[in-house]
């Protein structure tokens, strides 16, 4: 929890700093943009592998537990878009109510 505590510490310091927010707002678009086109590759490589266990004529078990995993590790990686998307608003609209 104090890991937690320190970085929302330090987001709140550069958020409300007028000469570090721009250079955040960038990075975390960057950032965004990164970890939203790892999402959609590693969806489709689940989705793959899911279509891959169904058309499994041995019915190998451990396959399907690897897909499980997969689409966990999909869904986490949507999370921190969605959650990098949330930051990008607030930091643009901070950024619009100062000006």
């Amino acid at each position: 929890m104090k890991s937690f505590d320190q970085a929302d510490d330090a987001f709140i310091a550069m958020a409300v700093d007028e000469t570090r927010r721009p250079d955040l707002i960038k990075n975390t678009s960057r950032r965004r943009t990164i970890i939203f086109w790892c999402a959609v590759v590693i969806t489709v490589c689940a989705l793959g592998m899911m279509i891959a266990a169904i058309n499994d004529k041995n019915h190998n078990s451990a396959r399907g537990g690897v897909v499980g995993v997969e689409f966990a590790v999909a869904a986490m990686t949507w999370m921190q878009v969605f959650k990098c998307e949330s930051d990008l608003r607030l930091l643009k609209l901070i950024d619009k109510l100062q000006k």
